[in-house]
């Protein structure tokens, strides 16, 4: 007999991109500044090193260095609702439906690259 796992307590599920949202994936030494300039307008997880920030469907990438845009054909580990503590993968801010505005991210992403050119490398 298994036991079964009530919904949204999960440590983290596969979920494909490019159905309702895409995803930006940065270092954690990149994202971090860039989630303290967002605070919490940002829909943004920890997964293995990386941050990952929701944005809305075909938001048409153009994040710059450092960055990785994923829609369509990606897939990604995407922690449980309840998941708001490592280890593993865990939401640092929002919730699986969140969204974190492109051109806040963009805006974000410049101002941490101006003060700290070498964050993006």
């Amino acid at each position: 007999m298994s036991a079964e796992i009530p919904p949204g307590r999960m440590r983290w599920e596969i979920r494909p991109a490019g159905r309702g949202w895409d995803a930006v994936r940065m270092a954690a030494t990149l994202g971090r500044p860039v989630l303290a300039q967002l605070g919490d307008a940002a829909a943004v997880y920890y997964d293995d090193g990386d941050l990952i920030f929701l944005v809305p469907y075909d938001s048409g990438g153009g994040f710059g260095p450092g960055t990785e845009y994923l829609s369509i054909g990606a897939w990604l580990f995407m922690p449980g609702p309840q998941r708001r503590q490592g280890p593993g993968v865990h939401w640092l801010s929002g919730h699986e439906r969140a969204r974190t505005s492109p051109e806040t991210l963009r805006a974000a992403l410049d101002a941490v690259r101006q003060q700290a050119p070498e964050a993006d490398r």
